[in-house]
């Protein structure tokens, strides 16, 4: 058995480590990241008056699906060239094609962001705010609103910052309090 073992790079193995603890740190900070992305896709249909939009940020959740099927091939591709047995070989062809399948996915899941999601904001009375007022400087996120002069709004301004849901709260209740 000793002699099969090193039919294992080593390379390969601490690619696998390396792998594998970034799957487990991306697990355990998945739940905010989770709550984020759901509130984000409801957005749209939400009575928000600002809210925010980040371009392919929901293929996370693939791409989350994708990584940890990469840790499992490599674990049964060390099983495999360790063991040879064939249970192995057959759970390697299935593994590549449910990671093929999840690549799809995660394309069409990425195209379907960046045209559904703007497509259902403006169906509800959303439009995208310019780009030199309300999240000024963020490459891939942009604000929408129901009325264009929260684009303007200082107040607005200084509460969306990042885009977070709880600075979405925050814009809604300070608009809120500013009709009152």
């Amino acid at each position: 058995m000793k002699s099969k073992q090193h039919k294992v790079d080593s390379k390969y193995i601490w690619s696998l480590i390396a792998f594998f603890i970034m799957a487990l740190f991306f697990s355990w900070s998945m739940d905010d990241t989770f709550n984020e992305l759901i509130q984000e896709v409801l957005y749209p249909y939400s009575k928000y008056p600002v809210v925010v939009h980040t371009s392919g940020e929901i293929i996370i959740l693939p791409g989350f699906v994708f990584m940890w099927i990469i840790v499992i091939s490599a674990i049964n591709h060390i099983l495999l060239t360790t063991f040879e047995k064939k249970i192995f070989k057959i759970f390697k062809e299935k593994l590549v094609l449910f990671l093929v399948g999840t690549f799809i996915i995660m394309g069409i899941v990425f195209v379907l962001d960046i045209t559904a999601w703007p497509i259902a904001a403006k169906a509800n009375g959303y439009s995208s705010c310019p780009y030199d007022t309300l999240l000024f400087g963020e490459k891939i996120s942009t604000a929408w609103s129901k009325k264009e002069a929260y684009c303007y709004d200082k107040g607005v301004q200084a509460r969306l910052t990042t885009g977070t849901f709880e600075q979405v709260v925050d814009v809604a209740k300070y608009l809120e309090g500013k009709k009152q």
